[in-house]
């Protein structure tokens, strides 16, 4: 009598259709969800891109741009290390050091010799929304935005982007980056309560 049964390729197919299967109905049940781990793919995204741009400046320049707004009559000058919003250049004199130091420079001045077109901003945020965020990634875990920080020598930073749902930064929480624990503290006043929504990188070789 012929045995019947399924051989490991027929399982391993129906396991497959069934996974399937199961994504899409997670996806019509839960469409915010989904909604979310795609905006936070986006600012993950968006954060690499960031990191791009600031390694090409390093290149050129040898340092990463300082963090704040530039001083009226000095303009950008390494040795503060404040943190600062990732604006679009409507902040302050001309922009931000960040904005400065990759769009805005003094040798770009064509779209080709630019570090990056354009800054990103949050998936949430309209246009010039983004320079009203928190100058941070301290606190205010609702709040989306994109942080950025560098030391005082201009030879290390941390990006920041504040994530919709917990635990997608795995293995790269903000508070776990060498750099965070050199210099990257919260300002006074403000708590580092962002530990599972904050997503961070910093420069290569810390």
């Amino acid at each position: 009598m012929k045995k019947m049964g399924f051989t490991l390729i027929e399982l391993m197919i129906g396991l497959t259709i069934v996974a399937a299967m199961a994504g899409a109905v997670v996806a019509i049940l839960d469409p915010l969800a989904l909604r979310a781990r795609v905006r936070d793919a986006r600012r993950i995204q968006d954060l690499e891109t960031l990191q791009t741009a600031l390694e090409l400046r390093f290149t050129d320049a040898g340092t990463y741009p300082a963090s704040g707004i530039p001083s009226v009559n000095i303009g950008c000058v390494l040795g503060s290390s404040g943190w600062q919003r990732v604006d679009d250049g409507n902040t302050g004199a001309g922009g931000s050091c960040l904005y400065q130091g990759l769009v805005n420079c003094p040798s770009c001045t064509t779209d080709t010799s630019r570090y990056i077109l354009v800054m990103p901003r949050d998936p949430q945020k309209p246009v010039g929304d983004i320079n009203t965020e928190p100058t941070s990634p301290c606190g205010e875990t609702t709040t989306q935005r994109y942080n950025y920080k560098s030391n005082t020598t201009g030879g290390s930073y941390i990006l920041t982007a504040m994530l919709e749902r917990g635990g997608n930064n795995t293995g790269h929480e903000c508070s776990s980056l060498s750099n965070w624990a050199s210099f990257g503290s919260c300002p006074i006043g403000l708590t580092y309560s962002a530990a599972s929504f904050c997503y961070g990188l910093q420069n290569p070789n810390p």
